[in-house]
């Protein structure tokens, strides 16, 4: 999203930040979480959480809370987590189950989102009660990873994808399991730490050891319509007096360093 009255020169040698009031204006961050989050491919998940029939997880993209199953029919599903009478959760955190139950009023919905049960409420007149199954959202898996979209009309996955499939092919990435898993929070505005993320000028100070690893002057960032990639090859040499970290050579990345986002 490209803030308004601020024009965007294409060649990098004039390159400049953009105004400070777009890290700090709380209306940017609004309208960022609108059109930046709420209309591209979240990560919310793995693929091993809802392997089997039942099991589900919870999730949030972009202020709405997100329901994550697999249904007894084996599609996969992201469901709104937002009960369709008083907005309570229809769930929490992760499991498996054979339906979901809204802890406030004790509505019921099955794995596919339909409304199951509506306590009390016989009589009501006006009220459908197929029309009030929870909200489906677009969802994808790849390499072992599940991905949610709200927005029907935004850009297919493969075309957020682009090439990157190709270029990852033989990577086997897909064999990978979670075997740890760290959380921080860090205060600031997200474009501060993508900003960081996107160059390798900090490399040298802030990843010593990762500096000793890369061949720095070969270090080159490509930008693609919808994601970038930074890239250095391994140093063939040892610096002296460093010690290398041993790595088994993985077929996609021999000899270099690889990352996107």
């Amino acid at each position: 999203m490209k803030p308004e009255g601020i024009g965007v020169d294409p060649r990098l040698e004039f390159a400049a930040t953009i105004p400070s009031r777009c890290y700090s204006d709380a209306g940017y961050l609004e309208r960022e979480r609108l059109r930046v989050f709420g209309r591209t491919w979240q990560l919310v998940g793995r693929c091993e959480q809802v392997a089997q029939p039942g099991s589900y997880f919870t999730a949030d993209v972009a202020g709405e809370p997100i329901l994550v199953v697999r249904g007894q029919d084996g599609v996969l599903r992201a469901l709104s987590n937002v009960c369709r009478h008083r907005a309570g959760p229809v769930a929490t955190g992760e499991g498996t189950c054979r339906a979901f139950r809204c802890g406030y009023h004790g509505w019921s919905y099955g794995l596919d989102g339909r409304i199951l049960a509506t306590p009390e409420f016989a009589g009501v007149q006006d009220f459908r009660i197929e029309e009030h199954a929870l909200p489906a959202f677009r969802v994808e898996t790849w390499l072992g990873l599940v991905f949610v979209n709200l927005e029907p009309g935004a850009a297919s996955f493969a075309e957020t994808l682009e090439d990157l499939p190709a270029a990852l092919a033989s990577a086997d990435l897909e064999s990978l399991r979670l075997a740890h898993r760290k959380a921080w929070t860090v205060g600031c505005n997200w474009k501060v730490y993508v900003d960081n993320y996107l160059e390798g000028y900090h490399i040298p100070i802030v990843h010593p050891g990762l500096f000793q690893e890369l061949d720095y002057a070969r270090y080159v960032t490509e930008t693609k319509a919808l994601y970038s990639e930074q890239h250095a090859p391994i140093r063939k040499t040892r610096p002296a007096g460093s010690d290398r970290v041993a790595m088994a050579p993985r077929p996609a990345i021999t000899g270099s360093f690889r990352t996107s986002c």
